[in-house]
């Protein structure tokens, strides 16, 4: 059975090592406690769900949600076994299919700076937690990627063409904070995890960089010469041993109040 490039795209996310970082702390952040139900808002391949329901334990529930049915699917197909408390639906983060207060903790991860309007999927997310139940949320923050290469100036533009027309909210990360705040809920508090990695492959797995230069290109944002250097500089340092790359990723955390 082949894999659609969306599925593969997020093992190698989730595969990497920095990435793990990332996930155990919104974990870790959500204070679980065995019977708790905990929704999982844009679950994918359901890989973090499963996590979760590893420590809700039988007692618990976790709810996989997602609007994409090849996701829920391989969701499923992922826990065939069924010897864990979670489930998975079709649903839209902007309008949760839940009642108030449904649920003990929320969780979503890298989410919202693809939708529209984050702010009302944040809202539905407080709306059906329960109160005192906490709220985790996992954003990258896409300004802040850095690629050591040779001229620095057109790494600068590849990331502003990333930021300005390929990814809706691309500075969400850093909005954490005030959305929380503003969404009403206390006790808040954001982290940061720096994502770094030193093998050019992966970086383009996970963010992408060779495919991203080229739509610049495509664009006219930087000029075929500046994209065949830039590319050139990066698979020599993978050559070398040298390639580093590094993106910083947030993680916020409030609560409901009574």
């Amino acid at each position: 059975m082949s894999t659609a490039p969306s599925i593969t795209y997020l093992d190698n996310v989730g595969g990497s090592q920095s990435m793990q970082v990332y996930k155990r702390l919104s974990y870790d952040l959500l204070d679980l406690a065995p019977g708790h139900s905990v929704l999982d808002v844009g679950c994918g391949i359901g890989d973090d769900a499963r996590a979760l329901a590893a420590r809700v334990g039988a007692r618990g529930k976790v709810t996989g949600v997602d609007k994409d049915l090849a996701m829920i699917a391989e969701a499923w197909r992922r826990n065939s076994s069924g010897n864990l408390p979670v489930e998975f639906c079709l649903g839209e983060a902007h309008k949760l299919e839940f009642g108030d207060g449904n649920f003990d903790a929320c969780r979503s991860e890298r989410l919202l700076q693809h939708l529209e309007h984050p702010g009302s999927a944040l809202a539905e997310m407080v709306r059906v937690a329960r109160p005192g139940g906490k709220i985790v949320i996992g954003e990258p923050d896409w300004d802040t990627l850095i690629v050591e290469a040779e001229d620095r100036r057109i790494t600068r533009k590849i990331v502003d063409f990333i930021c300005e027309k390929l990814v809706c909210n691309p500075d969400v990360g850093r909005k954490l904070r005030s959305a929380f705040l503003k969404a009403g809920l206390h006790q808040v508090r954001v982290a940061g995890v720096v994502v770094m990695l030193n093998d050019f492959n992966l970086a383009e797995q996970i963010w992408r960089l060779r495919s991203h230069s080229e739509m610049a290109r495509e664009a006219g944002a930087i000029s075929g010469a500046e994209h065949s250097r830039w590319i050139s500089s990066l698979t020599s340092a993978q050559e070398a041993g040298s390639f580093f790359a590094a993106c910083l990723g947030f993680v916020a955390v409030g609560a409901k109040r009574a």
